[in-house]
């Protein structure tokens, strides 16, 4: 994942080999990932080669000291398999996810947080912006096909009483 900095002039990314560093213990949030590829279940370390020059590749996987020959679990999943904290429940794209506000991934992400008011459960909120998204943009089936939850649905808003 990556973001500008301030002045705009430059990328600073964040990979999947630092989320191990975070240490939030129980203070577990439920993320909507609004960028390509994050849910990206099938995800291996030779995709990026697809994505990536080769040598900048390599170079990569010897600073964060990462097996090539190994599996990595795609970035959504990462932030929930952590011992320290991370992520209760993850929403991203499993493919590239194209859009802005009026339809695509950015649009998901509005409805998603416009349906947190209304939905007692993780999955009625998954449900509302698959619904609200295809009421506003229909047509667009990719678009919700591509949006999972890794996560329980069952999950209850705001946690359960002590």
């Amino acid at each position: 994942m990556g973001t500008y900095t301030p002045a705009g002039t430059s990328m600073k990314y964040y990979y999947s080999a630092f989320i191990k560093d975070t240490q939030n213990g129980y203070k577990l949030p439920i993320i909507f990932f609004d960028a390509c590829l994050t849910a990206k279940i099938d995800y291996i370390l030779q995709d990026l080669l697809d994505y990536r020059p080769y040598f900048a590749f390599n170079l990569l996987a010897k600073i964060l000291r990462v097996n090539t020959s190994q599996r990595v679990p795609c970035y959504a999943w990462a932030f929930i398999n952590h011992e320290n904290g991370g992520a209760i429940a993850t929403i991203g794209a499993t493919r590239t996810a194209f859009g802005g506000v009026d339809d695509g991934a950015g649009k998901m992400s509005i409805e998603f947080f416009t349906a947190y008011n209304t939905s007692q459960y993780l999955g009625e909120m998954m449900t509302q912006m698959q619904n609200g998204y295809l009421t506003d943009v229909p047509g667009d089936d990719f678009t919700v096909e591509e949006f999972i939850l890794l996560g329980d649905p069952t999950l209850k808003i705001g946690g359960y009483p002590s």
